[in-house]
């Protein structure tokens, strides 16, 4: 059986980017999305667990799953010289990835079936540094096969495959490779959209085919960075929210029984009414999950109260400091932070994403924490 820890290194060395990217990022609206894109939104973007199918809901989020820094972003590379001071060079500015494995690893054992799925996230601070990234990985790529990497991964073999419709200049790439005695499959298909590259990647302990498996998530993935991308521009475009207070109308609304269940914080921000921006002093929340229950109550922590959805009304964008942005519904939870917080109900094709809770803080200075939680 492959060790633990000898499996998730070969999964990290081997989640490669090999899009090679050129030419423009989907048009002038998503070119001026793709602007004001930061790190925090990468998080966002990356698919929850029931978008990419039943047929993989045995396997579990790997708890190291989240934001990766260059120093991250270099050790996962194949060239054993790349350092975080390289892809800051390039203007790597952040990262995302996220990873679903079969939590048992049985799959090696028995040699079939799929061991994990993963998004992979790298942004920059422009199109050109993302290209010139994305070519020395194509190339290192290509150096490498036949060689065995530091860590005892053999890459034994690759193949292209043709990819359709899926960002720009998307590639498709067929792995086998050996760790102890072990053969993996891996199945990629990596993009970029501007500034942004994507990959999804799928391990298999066999053979099968999961190319227009991994398309379809790819394309899907694609879709998801789209629409966060410019869902948040339209949310920074009024600028940092001031200081009216939230004061939603009153209780009412309905508990729809779709948001129930655990959600995580994918980001958590305050802004400041004087100006500026930084981490909230309740950051410590980000290892809890957010507990909505379908009799109408929520947990949170030690904290709780009730929560119910309503329609968005024009005067909640103005008080949430943004322009609507396609949401229609907003999520209520009464007795948050000793009063009331709100925010606009992400959803897409009909199904829930991601929900917002805003809310007022007085210290350390006056100030609205904005947060966005998604599937667990």
């Amino acid at each position: 059986m492959v060790r633990m820890k000898g499996y998730l290194s070969l999964l990290a060395v081997l989640v490669v980017p090999l899009a090679l990217a050129c030419g423009g990022g989907g048009g002038d609206d998503l070119s001026k999305a793709f602007a004001s894109v930061s790190p925090d939104d990468l998080g966002s973007m990356v698919l929850a667990q029931d978008k990419l199918g039943g047929e993989f809901a045995y396997l579990e989020m790997d708890p190291d799953s989240g934001p990766s820094d260059n120093e991250d972003a270099a050790a996962a590379t194949i060239d054993p010289d790349d350092t975080a001071d390289d892809l800051s060079r390039l203007g790597r500015v952040g990262g995302y990835s996220l990873t679903y494995v079969d939590p048992g690893l049985a799959a090696p054992d028995v040699g079939e079936r799929v061991i994990s799925i993963s998004m992979e996230l790298d942004l920059f601070l422009d199109s050109a540094g993302a290209a010139r990234f994305l070519a020395k990985q194509r190339g290192d790529f290509q150096r490498f096969v036949g060689s065995t990497l530091e860590n005892g991964v053999a890459l034994q073999e690759t193949e292209t495959f043709s990819v359709d419709n899926v960002g720009d200049e998307a590639t498709g790439l067929r792995i086998r490779a050996g760790y102890e005695g072990t053969q993996f499959y891996q199945t990629v298909v990596a993009f970029r959209l501007d500034r942004l590259v994507a990959a999804a990647v799928l391990f298999r302990a066999d053979r099968n085919d999961a190319a227009s498996q991994v398309q379809g998530i790819a394309s899907a993935l694609a879709a998801r960075i789209e629409e966060v991308s410019l869902g948040s521009a339209l949310v920074r475009e009024q600028g940092e929210p001031t200081g009216d207070q939230i004061n939603p109308e009153g209780p009412g609304g309905t508990v729809d029984g779709s948001l129930a269940g655990e959600w995580r914080v994918y980001s958590e921000t305050l802004f400041y009414d004087a100006g500026g921006s930084g981490g909230s002093d309740s950051a410590a929340s980000t290892t809890r999950m957010l507990v909505l229950k379908d009799d109408g109550t929520w947990e949170f922590g030690s904290s709780a109260g009730s929560w119910y959805v309503a329609s968005i009304d024009p005067s909640d964008w103005d008080r949430w400091g943004s322009t609507p942005y396609g949401p229609e519904r907003k999520i209520v939870l009464d007795g948050w932070n000793g009063g009331v917080a709100d925010g606009p109900v992400e959803e897409l094709a009909g199904a829930v994403d991601f929900v917002w809770v805003i809310y007022r803080v007085d210290a350390p200075d006056p100030g609205t924490v904005q947060m966005k939680f998604g599937h667990a």
